[in-house]
C-alpha cells in the first residue's frame, strides 16, 4: 500500500519498504522522511478529513495534525484493515467487520 494524500502543496505517503510516513514537496519527485511508523503496527491505509491526516493500522486509528510529523493514538480497536474520508465523516473498518465513524476524526463511534 503506497497511498498517496495532497495537503496544501505538499505530498503525503506511506512508505511499506521503509516503514515510514514521507513528504513531497515537488510534486512526488522527490521524498523525504517524516516519521518511522515502528510502535504504530501494521498500517493499511491513510487518508485525510479536515485538513488532518488519519492512518489505520492493526493497533488502531492515528491521527496527525502537523502533516505528519506527530501522531496521537485515537481508537484503540485492534486490527484496522481501512479508513476512508466520507465527505463530512470518517469510516474505519476492523477485519472482524467492526464499522467505527467520526465527524471530527477525534471522536470514534461503534456502528455495526
Amino acid at each position: 500500500m503506497s497511498q498517496v494524500v495532497a495537503l496544501g502543496s505538499e505530498l503525503i505517503r506511506y512508505n511499506p519498504a521503509k516503514n515510514a510516513i514521507e513528504v513531497s514537496k515537488n510534486r512526488g519527485m522527490t521524498w523525504f522522511k517524516l516519521k518511522d511508523c515502528s510502535g504504530m503496527g501494521n498500517v493499511r491505509a491513510l487518508t485525510e478529513h479536515k485538513g488532518k491526516l488519519l492512518l489505520c493500522s492493526s493497533e488502531g486509528v492515528y491521527c496527525s495534525e502537523d502533516n505528519g510529523f506527530f501522531w496521537r493514538k485515537l481508537a484503540h480497536e485492534k486490527d484496522f484493515v481501512d479508513i476512508r474520508s466520507l465527505g463530512s465523516e470518517v469510516l474505519a473498518i476492523t477485519s472482524a467487520g467492526k464499522t467505527y465513524l467520526s465527524r471530527d476524526g477525534f471522536a470514534w463511534f461503534k456502528r455495526g
